[in-house]
């Protein structure tokens, strides 16, 4: 057995020749199309941000985020797992991660996790505010196409930067 302090120049060389033709994953080159909707999703909400206060833009995303749930209707559902793996085929073509959706007392719980953190370019993380509204609108959107009634609210209860919590239900609730 040979101690680290033994080796010699030639098998340090042999080492780490040996080390760089070891199975590494395969250098990917960047995918110009996800560069290209970056940048045009920071652009976007730049300008949205600019010219709107806080809440116009906020309710311009929960806007977009009702189209987006008429864009993909999901059809009546049995069950509140049905939903789920409905709305999360549709975050997954988007790339906006999973949704765990839940009957508590207080009404439906929707946690969404697994979605992109922050958008290349966006220095002034437009981003962590504008998802949360989408996504709520979208939720929205659906929840009411399966006959929720206008006396239910959905809304942002919670948000970290790998989860985003939403509850749809009485706004006396928790």
């Amino acid at each position: 057995m040979r101690l680290a302090y033994q080796t010699t120049g030639e098998d340090l060389a042999m080492e780490e020749a040996a080390a760089s033709q070891s199975i590494a994953p395969p250098v990917k080159a960047p995918d110009p199309s996800a560069y290209g909707r970056a940048l045009l999703a920071t652009l976007v909400m730049s300008e949205v941000f600019d010219a709107a206060l806080p809440a116009q833009a906020q309710g311009f995303y929960r806007a977009v985020g009702k189209r987006l749930a008429a864009h993909h209707p999901i059809p009546h559902m049995q069950d509140l797992r049905e939903l789920q793996r409905a709305a999360n085929a549709v975050w997954e073509q988007l790339g906006l991660g999973h949704a765990d959706i839940t009957l508590e007392v207080q009404g439906v719980v929707i946690r969404q996790m697994g979605f992109p953190p922050a958008i290349e370019g966006d220095k002034v993380n437009h981003w962590g505010t504008a998802l949360p509204a989408l996504l709520e609108g979208a939720y929205d959107g659906w929840l009411r196409s399966l006959g929720s009634p206008e006396a239910l609210v959905t809304r942002v209860t919670a948000q970290s930067a790998d989860r985003i919590e939403i509850r749809h239900g009485a706004l006396a609730d928790g």
